[in-house]
């Protein structure tokens, strides 16, 4: 199974890295995060994705795998990173919350989470084919793409409410109903989930997306 429908080149390995985060230490539990994170392994799995899956990681342990993670990046790979858990901005800087982190905590931020953006520049370094980034949380800011193939989704659009958070899980819900179907362009199953969290949330909850993709037709699975 290939990862563009429509290419001369070599097939394109696909790689994800996911991460779930429920049981926090000092922030609310997120009874969701852990078995949104193993249903999103399983569905990519079944379409031909090589995984790395971390649960409730502490910090080191989240810093830990997503390391090991970027070392695997090869250049022609289509690359996804998923995360569900709790977000945070500071300083126009958005971090993902690890399991440990303290519930104060402005001063010394990059020593308790990750930024999103040290993930975007390190895979940019990488030059991969295209970068997908899923983020389940709330509490983010607008996050600017590198100038790369890459597409952004985010559960939860910049200071949005999130009343939903805790019920429906809604945008993971619309992704796994979307992320596996044959034929699909990655860029049709994001206007898919964007329209079934709006439609099913009564307009309630707005995704936000940036980014934009050079190549056409980026199939994630091809039968």
């Amino acid at each position: 199974m290939c990862a563009t429908k429509y290419n001369s080149q070599p097939q394109q390995r696909k790689i994800a890295l996911i991460i779930g985060i429920s049981d926090y230490e000092n922030k609310p539990y997120l009874k969701n995060s852990i078995n949104d994170a193993n249903s999103m392994n399983q569905a990519l799995q079944s379409i031909g994705f090589k995984t790395m899956l971390g649960c409730n990681l502490k910090y080191g342990e989240m810093e830990k795998i997503i390391q090991k993670f970027l070392s695997i990046i090869e250049f022609s790979d289509v690359v996804l990173f998923y995360f569900s858990g709790h977000g945070f901005h500071y300083k126009n800087v958005n971090y993902l919350i690890p399991l440990d982190s303290l519930n104060t905590f402005e001063s010394n931020i990059k020593y308790h989470a990750i930024s999103t953006e040290f993930i975007l520049k390190s895979i940019e370094q990488k030059t991969c084919y295209v970068f997908i980034c899923l983020l389940d949380c709330q509490g983010l800011k607008q996050i600017c793409a590198p100038p790369m193939d890459c597409l952004i989704a985010i559960a939860y659009a910049p200071d949005e409410n999130d009343s939903y958070r805790d019920r429906d899980s809604l945008f993971t819900k619309h992704l796994l109903q979307n992320i596996t179907q044959s034929d699909k362009d990655i860029e049709k199953i994001l206007q898919d989930v964007v329209k079934g969290v709006e439609i099913e949330s009564d307009g309630q909850q707005i995704l936000y997306r940036n980014g934009t993709l050079r190549h056409k037709d980026i199939y994630l699975n091809i039968h």
